[in-house]
C-alpha cells in the first residue's frame, strides 16, 4: 500500500502534502479528491491491489532480533 500511495500513480495527494507543509509552508493543501466522501470504491480498491510484477514485494526478515539497549 505504501508504495501505490506515494508513487503518484492513483493521487498526487503525497507530493502535495508535501508541498503544503515543507516547500510551502502554507499548511493549505489541496486534495484530490477534496474529502472522503468523494473518494470512490474503485480508488480504494487501487490503493490496495496487489503490485505488478515490475514492482516485487518487499522481503523482510521475520526472525526476531534483539531487543534495542
Amino acid at each position: 500500500m505504501s508504495l501505490q500511495g506515494i508513487s503518484g500513480q492513483i493521487s498526487r495527494d503525497v507530493s502535495e502534502g508535501i508541498r503544503a507543509r515543507l516547500v510551502d509552508k502554507d499548511f493549505m493543501p489541496k486534495w484530490d479528491p477534496p474529502s472522503l466522501s468523494h473518494a470512490s470504491d474503485d480508488m480504494v480498491e487501487q490503493y490496495f491491489s496487489p503490485l505488478s510484477a515490475s514492482e516485487p514485494e518487499l522481503d523482510l526478515p521475520t526472525q526476531q532480533r534483539e531487543p534495542f539497549q
